[in-house]
């Protein structure tokens, strides 16, 4: 057709060697006024593996990431689920030793105790299900429409007490029926990282402290916003913030990489992450180009 182009191929030796190659050609017009084509092919099997082995790396740094985000989340699985063990324990107890000791139970007071086990039971499962569901899953599962407020929740389940014992309000203000088409493990990867920064952030301060998540669709955009009680990010911190292995946590508390990784996962969704420098609080907002997406 006259034109330039560019192929990329792999070839197979006959004993199985794979090469990998690039062919650029170019029209060419003869003496006899005929056109043809030049072609010049290279080697590149040394480019495609080095860039192979670099995107490993990065999978490789996002996972180490995502483990070490819910490694914070899990510290405080034990307290969530320790307070319905005590309550079970302690009311299956009372069951016990009334019956025990001969005491009169009446029905609607029996009913009442097991039920109270039940639905704390049903806490326990709720929360061991949600850890399980985020650790089980790796960050290459395929994008598929998710209730927001639902996976908010579930991140949320796992430090909800951890936030109680620092006396750490969080509230979550999202539309029940606001729909994402995205990779639920990568977002919520994300999602850990804003929290645990929130929480590290706020945690020793003297002064009310709370945590808000809101999302809602502004424009043609999805936004998930990330706000805490914190009085916003020093402009030198701002700079170098977004840059791998960069932290300005203690040693042995964070690998630098979570704002890094969460603005990559937010790129590969089409979108972005950003700091609000005009909030006169901490916050962080997620934002998805709508395009298909269900609202």
């Amino acid at each position: 057709s006259g034109q330039k182009g560019r192929l990329v191929f792999e070839i197979i030796g006959l004993k199985g060697t794979r090469r990998w190659m690039e062919t650029y050609a170019a029209p060419y017009r003869m003496p006899n006024g005929e056109i043809a084509h030049i072609a010049i092919t290279n080697d590149i099997t040394h480019l495609i593996e080095k860039e192979k082995a670099i995107q490993k790396q990065k999978e490789i740094l996002a996972e180490t990431s995502r483990l070490s985000a819910l490694g914070q989340f899990a510290s405080g699985v034990a307290h969530e689920i320790n307070n319905p063990l005590f309550v079970i324990s302690g009311k299956a107890s009372r069951v016990l030793r009334k019956l025990q000791n001969g005491e009169e139970y009446t029905k609607e007071g029996l009913i009442k105790e097991l039920s109270d086990i039940k639905e704390t039971s049903k806490r326990i499962e709720e929360i061991v299900r949600n850890l399980k569901e985020i650790s089980g899953k790796g960050l290459n599962c395929e994008a598929s429409p998710q209730n927001v407020a639902l996976m908010v929740k579930k991140i949320v389940s796992l430090t909800s007490e951890r936030l109680r014992v620092h006396d750490i309000n969080i509230e979550i203000n999202i539309p029940d029926d606001l729909e994402l088409i995205c990779n639920p493990v990568q977002i919520s990867q994300v999602l850990m990282n804003l929290i645990n920064n929130s929480y590290h952030a706020i945690e020793n301060s003297p002064d009310e402290k709370w945590i808000r998540i809101k999302g809602g669709v502004i424009q043609n955009k999805i936004c998930l916003c990330v706000t805490d009680s914190g009085k916003g990010i020093s402009p030198e911190v701002q700079v170098e913030m977004m840059n791998p292995f960069f932290t300005t946590k203690e040693i042995g508390e964070g690998t630098g990489l979570g704002l890094s990784i969460s603005s990559t996962i937010m790129q590969n969704h089409m979108g972005r992450l950003i700091y609000d420098e005009l909030s006169p609080n901490t916050r962080f907002e997620m934002q998805f180009l709508i395009l298909n997406q269900k609202t």
